[in-house]
């Protein structure tokens, strides 16, 4: 009888034990978007097939701040920011978000989205 009992809750012991561990391999969040962006993108929608630069602030990346390239809408590069799981742009003011940067793991691409009118372009990685 003991030893019958003994094994149930070895079993459910070990039972836990796997589950736990298959829950807390879904809740490690993905590489996020504080890495993986950093590097450069090509548009993979539009006939320009404009480039996109991300390159750590080296001066504030350690507060997630990034200058970033994109001549699609910048003559020289741009200040921006980690905020979430996003990269925000800003323009010339400073604080005013112009694009909104987000890393889609499953392909490695981007997605960047003019705040104002919602234009939107894919990007795939073109280097590290």
């Amino acid at each position: 009888m003991l030893r019958r009992h003994l094994v149930i809750v070895a079993a459910v012991a070990i039972a836990v034990g796997v589950v736990s561990a298959v829950v807390w391999q879904m809740a490690r969040p993905a590489p996020g978007i504080e890495k993986k962006a950093i590097g450069s993108w090509r548009e993979t929608d539009s006939d320009e097939a404009y480039q996109l630069t991300i390159a750590p602030d080296i001066f504030e990346n350690d507060k997630g701040r990034y200058t970033v390239s994109y001549p699609r809408s910048f003559l020289q590069p741009h200040p921006a920011g980690l905020s979430g799981d996003e990269i925000h742009i800003w323009g010339e003011n400073g604080d005013d978000v112009v694009w909104v940067v987000k890393y889609k793991a499953a392909n490695d691409t981007l997605i960047v989205t003019r705040k104002v009118t919602g234009e939107r372009h894919g990007l795939r990685r073109v280097s590290d």
